[in-house]
């Protein structure tokens, strides 16, 4: 490598898996899982850091993680198995970026994340369904006894998963507008042959249809819960043969009829970049037209984002001083409308000042926002009495001050009387990312300590997470201020503007991780339905990690689902 290049402030390159066969084993750490290192079944591929040290230890790192993704050991000795990441939840990446990776090349990719030991290290490889023919899949011989190591058996029991799930869906889409289907009608692996002929009227194919899809369903069901044990006895022959016959099963009854007239959501988020660039209604309307084009249903457009409003406002103390002159929301609520598409107010909740946006206007960095400029004593503050965030130069507000969320729900108000929006997207519903191993936590605002010191005698600027049950009433109070917060504009909406949809933008991460780290607890709004849709932000660099990350969102719950994800 040339030695100016040894210089240069990038030290790591982003992989993208190029096919089924390529799969993630290690991430870039506070990167949003970007691959470090993929392998093959005949390489593995290292996002090599330029200009390093020459300690070796990230060079150990991808070996190990290679390494033990067929679990083995390296020349030093045993390799531990790999666990999941303990890294802070990563800030969402800005919008206008989404195709891209979520930290910025001159950031040090330098420490890296081993994915989880297998099976959960290997990202499932799944068919799209799209052309609702077959594809070729898995190289998987039917009449072969050889043997079916490890990762072919888990490769082919996560796509035969994901194409029943997929079969499900379409399945219901396509009932969607006639009587509903019993998905665990089936009971047999018996199936109805579905008529081909043209002969009859489609109503009366409609049964057949169901028996041999409701049939395809069961065998499916059975051949994975039959393969492991398959498997145990080393019948490799049988159970290829019932994994192949379940797939073409289910790919020669996919649903192609119908009129897929569910709750399908194709939406945009349409940043404030994008707004400012588009200068008029005229410029936006051009934007509206190229959306329309691309099929999007549903816009939801950023309407409060650094403490400022995109419209005039009454309520808050400053219009985005690049939108001034215009109203962007009447604009796009009207635009929208005229071509049929739904919007929604995308609000920032308790995020406000933002160093990025204070260089567009001319504003110092250390500038808090026009919010906390007129209210200082609305801010969360961290444990070290700062209150910007170090780690994304944002200014947050407190979510335990009884005025600031009087503030925020008379935004909510505003935009929901004298707009005719179809919904109010909550964004930054959330406490800043913490850490409580690297001591950097959040939420010591003046309000929160005085409500905090009255509920338990105790400041919570002296406790930390060796105070056990203290530290977790703590972790509590905070996560219940932003469930209330939720609950009293849920109440808000349905009282006055029972149209409007309220949804939310949360992170798909683990709920117990991210009660710790940021209180935001999604899965207590679904199950209480005081919200109408659910936006887990799934950012992704590839189908893989997408597919991990998504894998597990929304049991046990019953709101709608949307994914707000960036697949590069």
């Amino acid at each position: 490598m040339p030695t100016a290049q040894q210089n240069a402030s990038v030290q790591g390159g982003v992989l993208i898996p190029a096919d089924a066969n390529s799969q993630t084993i290690a991430t870039w750490k506070d990167s949003s899982g970007s691959s470090a290192a993929i392998a093959t079944d005949r390489a593995t591929y290292l996002g090599w850091r330029w200009g390093s040290d020459g300690s070796g230890n990230v060079d150990k790192a991808w070996l190990q993680a290679s390494i033990a993704r067929w679990g083995g050991t390296i020349a030093s000795g045993p390799v531990a198995p790999p666990t999941a990441a303990t890294t802070p939840l990563p800030t969402p990446p800005s919008r206008v970026t989404r195709n891209s990776p979520s930290s910025p090349r001159s950031t040090p990719l330098s420490r890296l994340s081993p994915s989880p030991s297998l099976p959960d290290s290997v990202p499932p490889t799944f068919t799209d369904p799209s052309d609702q023919s077959a594809p070729p899949g898995l190289d998987v011989q039917v009449n072969s006894n050889k043997p079916i190591v490890s990762i072919e058996a888990y490769l082919m029991r996560q796509e035969l998963t994901n194409l029943l799930g997929r079969f499900e869906s379409a399945l219901t889409a396509s009932n969607s507008g006639n009587t509903a289907i019993n998905l665990n009608a089936a009971t047999s692996p018996q199936l109805v042959a579905a008529e081909q002929g043209g002969g009859a009227p489609a109503s009366s194919r409609l049964p057949v249809l169901q028996a041999s899809r409701t049939g395809a369903i069961a065998q499916a069901r059975q051949v994975l819960q039959t393969f492991d044990q398959l498997l145990q006895e080393q019948n490799y022959a049988e159970a290829r043969k019932q994994w192949v016959e379940a797939r073409q099963l289910l790919w020669q009854n996919y649903p192609k009829e119908g009129q897929r007239v569910g709750a399908e959501i194709r939406a945009v988020w349409l940043d404030r970049g994008t707004i400012v660039a588009a200068r008029s209604e005229q410029g936006l309307a051009a934007v509206f037209d190229r959306l329309a084009a691309a099929g999007i249903n549903t816009v939801f457009f950023e309407t409060l984002n650094a403490g400022y409003t995109i419209y005039p406002s009454q309520v808050a103390p400053q219009q985005n001083p690049l939108t001034v002159g215009w109203d962007p929301l009447a604009s796009a609520v009207k635009l929208a409308h005229e071509r049929g598409m739904e919007l929604h107010a995308w609000v920032w909740v308790f995020a406000t000042g933002n160093k990025r946006h204070n260089t567009l206007i001319g504003q110092p960095t250390s500038y808090p926002g026009p919010v906390l400029s007129a209210h200082p004593q609305w801010a969360n503050i961290d444990n070290k009495g700062r209150t910007q965030n170090p780690n994304d130069g944002k200014f947050y507000i407190d979510p335990a001050n009884p005025e600031a969320r009087n503030y925020l729900l008379r935004i909510v108000s505003e935009i929901a009387n004298n707009y005719k929006v179809d919904g109010v997207q909550l964004d930054y519903i959330r406490y800043p990312f913490q850490d409580d191993n690297a001591n950097f936590t959040y939420g010591y605002g003046i309000a929160a300590r005085q409500q905090f010191r009255q509920l338990t005698g105790a400041d919570p600027v002296n406790i930390s997470p060796r105070d056990g049950s203290l530290w977790r009433q703590w972790v509590e109070f905070k996560t219940n201020q932003i469930n209330s917060f939720v609950a009293e504009v849920s109440q808000l909406l349905r009282q006055n503007y029972p149209r409007t949809i309220l949804s939310v933008a949360v992170f798909p991460h683990p709920e117990s991780q991210r009660i710790y780290k940021i209180q935001q607890n999604w899965e207590v709004w679904a199950r209480q339905g005081i919200v109408d849709l659910i936006v887990p932000m799934t950012y992704a660099l590839d189908t893989n990690r997408l597919q991990r990350i998504t894998e597990t969102v929304g049991k046990g719950t019953n709101s709608g689902f949307g994914f707000d994800f960036s697949v590069g």
